[in-house]
C-alpha cells in the first residue's frame, strides 16, 4: 500500500478528507492527523515555522502527495509550501476535487481552483500535475500513476543566472 501525504484545508475540508483516509485505499499521512482541529490549531498557534516543520516531517517516507481541492485550498500558504516540498522530494503529485464529497445527498459543494498548477507547469516545461474529481474506484490507480509518471517528466529547469532573460 502506497504511503501518501494528504494536503488539504484543515479548517474547511477535514471531514471530507478524513472520510477518504478512513477508506484505507492508501496509507494516508498529514501534518496534523485526521481526528479533529486540535493539533492543527496548536501548530498554527506556534507559527509558520512549526507548520512547515510538521509538513516536512509528515512528508518523510511518502511517495505521492495528494492535494484535496476545496473552495479555499489554493489560497492557503501552507498548501503552496506543501506542494513545493513535495516537488522537491520528487513525490508524485495528484489533485483531487472534493466538492462532491461535501454532502453526497444534497448538491455538490463549491469546486475550488487548483493550487500551484500554473507554477508547476511553468517549472516543468508546460507539464503540470493531474487533477480529477473524487472517485473511489479510480483513486488508487491515479495515486500509483502519479507516483510513477511524475518522476518521468520532472526535470527541473535550471535557474537562470542573474540578469539573464
Amino acid at each position: 500500500m502506497r504511503r501518501c501525504f494528504f494536503i488539504f484545508d484543515y479548517e474547511g475540508d477535514l471531514d471530507e478528507v478524513r472520510r477518504v483516509a478512513e477508506l484505507g485505499l492508501v496509507h494516508a499521512v498529514s501534518a496534523a492527523g485526521f481526528q479533529d482541529l486540535t493539533l492543527w490549531s496548536t501548530y498554527k498557534a506556534k507559527g509558520v515555522e512549526e507548520v512547515k516543520h510538521r509538513i516536512d516531517k509528515a512528508l518523510m517516507g511518502t511517495t505521492c502527495s495528494v492535494v484535496f481541492i476545496g473552495p479555499r485550498t489554493a489560497s492557503l500558504g501552507y498548501v503552496k509550501y506543501a506542494v513545493e516540498r513535495s516537488i522537491q522530494r520528487s513525490n508524485g503529485l495528484l489533485g483531487i476535487h472534493i466538492h462532491a464529497l461535501k454532502n453526497p445527498i444534497a448538491s455538490a459543494g463549491e469546486r475550488g481552483p487548483v493550487p500551484y498548477q500554473r507554477e508547476a507547469a511553468a517549472r516543468f516545461g508546460g507539464q503540470s500535475y493531474p487533477v480529477h474529481d473524487w472517485d473511489s474506484e479510480y483513486f488508487v490507480d491515479w495515486v500509483n500513476q502519479a507516483a510513477t509518471d511524475w518522476r518521468n517528466y520532472v526535470r527541473v529547469k535550471p535557474a537562470q543566472p542573474a540578469g539573464a532573460a
